[in-house]
Formats: C-alpha cells, structure tokens, sequence
C-alpha cells in the first residue's frame, strides 16, 4: 500500500511539474504571437524581452529565466508598468552587488526625467540589458556574455544621459559632494546655463531648494540642505541675477530623486533644484522692472 501511495504521489508531482511546464511555455509561445500595445516604450520593451526570453530558451536551453523574461515581455506587450530586476532577488555575487544597485539607481533617475517617452528604444534595451546582467552575472561563468549584457547597458545609459531631454533636466539641477554646501567648479558652467536661459525667456522668480540624501539626521540634513541652497543663491546674485527675484527653501532628506534605505548615501539626491517661474498675469510693475534689467 505504501509503495502504492509513494508512486502515486510522484506520478502526481511529475504531472503537476508538467503543467507548469507547458503554462510556461505557452507564455513564451503566446508573447511570441502578440503584437505589442500601449506606449512606444512599452512596445519596444516587449520586443528586447522576447529577445532576451528566446536567446535564453533556444540558445541557452534556460527554461526557467526564458519564461521569467517572456512573463515580463507579456506584461509589457499589454502596456502593463514593467520594473527592472532587483539585485535582492537574485542571488549575485557579493563583490557585484554594488555596482549593479549603481547601474539601477542611474536608471531610475534616468527614466524620471521623462527618457521614456522620448527615447523609448534606448529605454528600452537599457532596461533589458540590466536585467540581462543580473541574469548572467548569477549564472557567474559566461564571462563575454555577462560583459555583453552590461557594456550594452552601460552604452545604452551613456545615450541617454547624451540626450537632450535629460541635458534639459539636468538643466535646472546642480550637485554637491557628500555633506558640503560648496559648489564643485564643474557646476558653475551649469549654473550660468540656467542663468543664460532664465534671462533670455525673462522668468519673474526663480525658486531654489536645496536636499540631501538620507545619510545623516535628519534635522542636519534640513539644515544641509538650506545650506547648499543659500551657496546657489549667492552663486546667482555673483552672476548678476536680482536677489528680490530669488526664493529659498531646504527639504532636507524628505524628497529624494531617488528612493533609498535610511543612512544611504546617493549622488544624485544631493542636489539644488532650481525651478524657473514665468511671470505672471499680475507681475507688479518693481518685478517687472527687475526682470527687465537683469
């Protein structure tokens, strides 16, 4: 009876491991025969993971990560919000961890600006190429193919931080170093950019905040972040912009560009937004002069 049982349950297993199986294979079969919806980067992501899902089945005989990626390639054929990989639910080498969550980071600050919609291909082949390294980097002995998946992430990052969409972003944004409030020189050319620009339109305010990341107190990083503020106001009086024209604030660590653990540092969350504001219907006749002669 127990041999009878134990056979019994092992038949039961394989045919459940079975319709796994074949459900996971008609979702790579079912992406292969959608045509793409929703938004161009959503179609051309849909694309980059069937490519990545069919090299993987077909070339690599990966089952398991070729339906991972088709499950995704499917979503994004549906126009559904599609996340790159996460490093925590990969198991990477220790030594990777880092610049793989770096490489992440510099995506999401990326596609924030809005690089989706006007670069949707790169997007796209950057997002997938990232998840592409994960992906490799846990199989951990296809040297060139781990090299190939990041070096086109990498590449396909460098074109769109080239792009005008982020330079225009990146416009009205300068940088700190780590728990400073000095202006790095290379900042300065930024700065008299946005000047150029905000007298050439004539804005009748320009409004400065200033943040951190969330190493540190908070309430030193509010007094940081004012800090850093204060320095970029200076900066643009030097550069002959009226002072009346010019608002302060600080907001510490509480909006970051990009999310992270409490006591992470992150470059791109040290910064001064600089928000150029046209003038209004009402500008009063003292601002408009101010507008007009600097």
């Amino acid at each position: 009876m127990w041999g009878t049982l134990k056979i019994g349950s092992v038949l039961a297993a394989a045919s459940f491991v079975l319709a796994a199986c074949a459900g996971d294979f008609q979702t790579l079969q079912t992406l292969r025969q959608t045509k793409p919806q929703g938004s161009e980067f959503s179609q051309h992501l849909a694309r980059e993971y069937l490519r990545f899902a069919n090299f993987e089945a077909d070339e690599m005989y990966d089952w398991t990560d070729a339906y991972h990626f088709a499950a995704k390639g499917l979503a994004a054929a549906k126009g559904s919000e599609v996340e790159p990989e996460k490093s925590t639910d990969w198991s990477l080498p220790q030594a990777q961890i880092k610049p793989i969550n770096q490489g992440r980071r510099r995506l999401a600050a990326m596609f924030e600006t809005g690089i989706k919609q006007g670069r949707p291909d790169t997007a796209a082949h950057a997002q997938a190429s990232f998840d592409c390294w994960l992906e490799q980097q846990e199989e951990n002995w296809q040297v060139d193919d781990i090299a190939a998946c990041r070096d086109g992430f990498m590449a396909a990052l460098d074109a769109l931080e080239a792009s005008p969409e982020v330079q225009a972003a990146r416009f009205t944004m300068v940088l700190f170093p780590f728990d400073k409030a000095t202006l790095d020189p290379g900042e300065f050319e930024t700065l008299s950019a946005i000047v150029t620009r905000a007298r050439a339109l004539g804005f009748a305010e320009i409004s400065v905040t200033g943040h951190t990341d969330r190493a540190g107190k908070p309430a030193y990083n509010m007094a940081l972040s004012l800090r850093r503020a204060e320095a970029v106001r200076q900066a643009l009086i030097r550069h002959a912009v009226p002072a009346a024209l010019i608002r302060v604030a600080g907001k510490g660590e509480s909006a970051p560009r990009i999310s992270t653990p409490d006591g992470m540092r992150e470059a791109i969350n040290r910064r001064v937004e600089i928000d150029l504001r046209k003038p209004p219907s009402a500008t009063g006749e003292e601002t408009a002069a101010l507008v007009a002669n600097w």
